[in-house]
C-alpha cells in the first residue's frame, strides 16, 4: 500500500490546501491544520500532484518511504523562512500589522522601515517569492506586512490598489521610496528588485 508522507516544514498549513480539495475519501482534511487520517487513504496520489509547493510525497515501497523521510529530515529549511519573510507573500503564524497602528510604526520608527503593503486577492506562490533577507542583504530593515489598506493608509503611503504589492521605504520616519508590484523569485527579477532597493536605501 503506498503511502503519504508530509514534509510539514514547508507546509502552509493553509485551510485552501490543495491536498484536501482533491482527496477523495476524506483522509487529509483541515481541522485548525492540515490533518491525515492514514486509515481512510487509499494511496492515490491526488493530494501529492495538487500540492503546488512539493510538501506532499507518496511512497510505493518502503525503500521510497525511507529515501524520502530521510531526505525531510535533512531539510533544514523553516516554514518562516519560505513563507513570513518573503515578498508577496502570506505569512504563518505571525500577527499582520493592522492599517491604523502604520502611522505610529512610521512615527515612531528608527533607521530603515520597510512597509509591504498587499491585498489577499494578489497573492502568488509563496516559493516563487523572493526572501526579504535576500532583499535586504547589508542592510538593517524592519519589514512589517500590511493586507487590504484602508483607504486612508493608501493616501498616507501615496500608493493605488492597482501597485500592490509594494514596498513603501521610510528612514527615521520620512518617505525615501516606493518601489511596485509582483517580482518572481527569478535571477533576472531579483536582481532587479534588489538594484531598485539598493538605490533606494544608500
Amino acid at each position: 500500500m503506498p503511502k503519504v508522507i508530509f514534509n510539514f516544514k514547508i507546509c502552509d498549513k493553509s485551510p485552501a490546501c490543495g491536498g484536501v480539495e482533491v482527496c477523495p475519501t476524506g483522509a487529509l482534511y483541515y481541522d485548525d491544520g492540515i490533518k491525515f487520517d492514514e486509515s481512510k487513504c487509499v494511496g492515490c496520489g491526488a493530494c501529492v500532484g495538487a500540492c503546488p509547493i512539493m510538501a506532499i510525497h507518496l511512497a510505493k515501497t518502503k525503500a521510497e518511504e525511507l529515501k524520502i523521510q530521510s531526505e525531510i529530515d535533512a531539510d533544514t529549511r523553516r516554514s518562516e523562512d519560505l513563507f513570513v519573510d518573503r515578498y508577496g507573500a502570506d505569512i504563518v503564524e505571525t500577527k499582520l500589522t493592522e492599517s491604523d497602528d502604520v502611522a505610529s510604526e512610521i512615527k515612531n520608527s528608527t533607521g530603515l522601515l520597510a512597509i509591504e503593503v498587499n491585498d489577499e486577492e494578489l497573492l502568488h506562490c509563496l516559493l516563487n517569492s523572493i526572501p526579504m533577507k535576500e532583499l535586504f542583504a547589508g542592510y538593517d530593515v524592519k519589514h512589517i506586512k500590511v493586507f487590504n489598506p484602508s483607504d486612508s493608509l493608501r493616501r498616507e503611503l501615496n500608493i493605488e490598489s492597482t501597485e500592490l504589492p509594494c514596498l513603501v521605504f521610510f528612514k527615521d520616519g520620512q518617505n525615501i521610496g516606493t518601489i511596485s508590484g509582483y517580482f518572481e523569485n527569478a535571477a533576472t527579477e531579483k536582481a532587479y528588485l534588489i538594484k531598485k532597493i539598493k538605490e533606494i536605501l544608500q
